[in-house]
């Protein structure tokens, strides 16, 4: 239980967001990810430049202080690095910042990620302005648990949750938190929320969850059981048959397949140390029922032929690809230098140069995971090249530094591998994931 909190309600305030003193009176509970604190009010220095606003989403804040505009009007620049085309980049914006108006949690969330991407990218923007930023968007919600409506409150948890994605947070207590807070949040909530319900709001905000489980569960430590078992329950068996989802351009069977591996994992490092023979057998015939629905994987034939483009079709075989190496590599323990692992890594690199890299809304911002993973398996110099100029170019462009951190880690793993050997203990990108960060392949 948290402590009580001081008399001063505007001591952890960030003066960004409207000109109105805080209302004393506002109920408060405990945050589900902690309490924080800062030492003294913060007024947020307009940046000198910034970016026309392709939206008319400004006249929905009347009392928007004006550095407060200006991280707004970036919002909606940042938001191309989230979004693969035009139509998910107009979801993403509309969904988040038109229910900010009347919701302080929100719209603090949503100026602390445009700040942490300012930083990312090179842009002007002070460090301790963008920390008390932040600090006022897990204060506000905090306070917003009992008294924000659901829709805006699950957004302000993954905004957050984004942001620290973004910073490259490297410990537990970053976007992993947050994203435990965000699944707890929507267990607490009835109705069950869906991808599939008719309510477009809650069915995109079930989106960005259910992309962010599936992607920590093929990242270095899968997240709590109750985690996934929430965004299983969001995906659901009895929703319509396999198709490309429009926000994470793969398969809806895939998505499954994903939060299912997670637990895999999950299982086979907790029995590492202690595995008995019936618990190998067990676990290999899970990975090779895994590998089975994902030979046989093919996305309705309608859906395939009507509402998909190339480029969809493309990502989803990547990431297609990119799990069936996982699997062999991380379940089943093939080095990287075997027959298959090296022809997974060729498909992968072939599909990955279909791409470009470039501003704007695009396919390139979902390479990461399918990048990262042809890297881990990457033997030849060539190979590792492609990789390493694929993740150099989307941080350039996207400015996320959780991919700087992944590109960091395969250059650290390439380098054990050349001087010990595959084989060595401290070969696997696992064991310097454990030893070094808490990566999400987002």
């Amino acid at each position: 239980m948290a402590s009580e909190e001081p008399a001063d309600e505007t001591e952890d305030r960030v003066h960004i967001l409207h000109s109105q003193a805080d209302d004393a009176s506002q109920a408060k509970r405990p945050f589900i990810y902690g309490t924080v604190k800062s030492n003294a009010n913060t007024t947020v220095t307009a940046p000198k430049k910034d970016t026309p606003l392709p939206f008319d989403y400004i006249s929905l804040f009347p009392r928007l202080s004006s550095p407060g505009k200006v991280l707004l009007d970036y919002f909606v620049h940042a938001a191309d690095s989230f979004s693969c085309d035009d139509e998910v980049k107009e979801q993403f914006c509309g969904t988040f910042i038109q229910m900010a108006p009347n919701n302080d949690p929100l719209m603090a969330s949503i100026l602390a990620l445009a700040a942490a991407h300012r930083v990312n990218i090179g842009l002007e923007q002070d460090k301790q302005e963008l920390g008390a930023l932040h600090l006022s968007a897990v204060k506000q919600l905090r306070m917003g648990l009992s008294t924000s409506p659901d829709e805006p409150l699950m957004a302000a948890a993954l905004m957050l949750c984004y942001t620290e994605v973004i910073s490259g947070g490297g410990n537990g207590s970053s976007w992993r938190l947050h994203l435990e807070g965000a699944a707890s949040l929507f267990a607490a909530r009835r109705p069950a929320w869906t991808i599939h319900t008719s309510d477009r709001t809650r069915a995109f905000i079930c989106q960005c969850f259910v992309s962010l489980v599936a992607l920590a569960n093929v990242s270095g430590l899968p997240p709590s059981c109750a985690v996934s078992e929430r965004a299983l329950a969001m995906v659901g068996q009895d929703g319509p048959r396999p198709y490309i989802d429009n926000f994470t351009a793969y398969s809806s069977d895939l998505m499954s397949v994903l939060l299912e591996f997670g637990q895999l994992i999950r299982d086979r490092q907790q029995v590492s140390a202690h595995c008995t023979r019936d618990t190998a057998v067990r676990i290999e015939e899970r990975s090779l029922h895994l590998l089975n629905r994902l030979d046989n994987m093919t996305v309705a034939a309608d859906a395939a032929a009507s509402l998909t483009n190339k480029s969809q079709r493309h990502i989803n075989e990547l990431f297609r690809q990119a799990t069936i190496l996982q699997i062999h590599q991380r379940i089943r323990g093939l080095p990287p230098s075997s027959k298959e692992i090296q022809r997974l890594v060729n498909t992968i690199l072939a599909l990955l140069l279909t791409f470009e890299i470039q501003p704007g809304p695009g396919f390139g911002v979902l390479l990461f995971y399918p990048a990262f993973s042809a890297g881990t398996g990457a033997v030849e110099q060539s190979h590792r090249q492609q990789v390493r100029d694929l993740l150099n170019s989307m941080v350039q462009v996207m400015g996320f530094m959780n991919i700087r951190q992944g590109l960091n880690l395969l250059e650290t793993l390439w380098a054990h591998r050349d001087c010990y050997g595959e084989d060595y203990t401290n070969a696997s990108w696992e064991t310097l994931v454990a030893e070094n960060i808490d990566i999400i392949l987002y």
